[in-house]
């Protein structure tokens, strides 16, 4: 449990047949979602984490994770139009890279309390969210910083934790999909703006 440095390194390669997939099409002037058999498709890649306790008190946590997952054979639908062929392109909801970094520091501040310093990091690569592969359905790549600073006692199993969640005020999608009639709809998720709390727990 005090080791300084522990980690874990997997590479991952899946060939999958007979994919389900919604797919959006025009049926009497509407625009709908169906499933159906988009063909085959392929996800590989690597994932490593890291976890590193430099001094006493000092943990650093790192996750990466790079994803190469293509459309090998797509099905179009019949009667679809030619912009359905997309083999070759990425899986929807696949960012190729994936980070993630944690920095946490506790020390003492008396015999029964310690204080925590807090701070990690999310990144993502841009991600497709639309397997028709529509420009506007695409999230940019982004990076959310939270940070955190918290009284604590281990003893006791209690903390009180403020936070800052999206300190840079980060804009982001957790969604895209287009429009019924026009447009893109955008999903937002809670931290898509910047915003502060305080938290009491206690573990019992």
């Amino acid at each position: 449990a005090n080791r300084a440095l522990s980690y874990s390194l997997a590479a991952f390669t899946t060939n999958f047949d007979g994919y389900q997939a919604s797919f959006n099409d025009v049926v009497a002037g509407a625009q709908v979602s169906r499933l159906i058999n988009a063909g085959s498709v392929r996800s590989r890649g690597v994932e490593a984490d890291v976890t590193l306790r430099p001094t006493k008190g000092l943990t650093l946590d790192i996750s990466a994770a790079y994803t190469d997952a293509t459309v090998r054979n797509f099905l179009c639908p019949t009667g679809a139009p030619t912009s359905c062929n997309i083999n070759g392109q990425p899986l929807p909801y696949a960012p190729k890279i994936k980070l993630y970094e944690n920095a946490a520091y506790k020390f003492g501040i008396t015999d029964t309390l310690a204080l925590e310093l807090q701070t990690d990091v999310t990144f993502s690569s841009k991600v497709q969210y639309a397997l028709s592969e529509t420009p506007s359905t695409i999230q940019p790549s982004y990076a959310i910083w939270n940070a955190s600073v918290a009284v604590l006692s281990d003893a006791s199993g209690w903390q009180l934790r403020a936070y800052v969640k999206n300190l840079t005020n980060t804009s982001y999608s957790s969604f895209l999909t287009a429009g019924t009639f026009a447009g893109t709809v955008r999903f937002v998720p809670r931290d898509d703006k910047r915003y502060a709390g305080l938290l009491l727990r206690k573990d019992f």
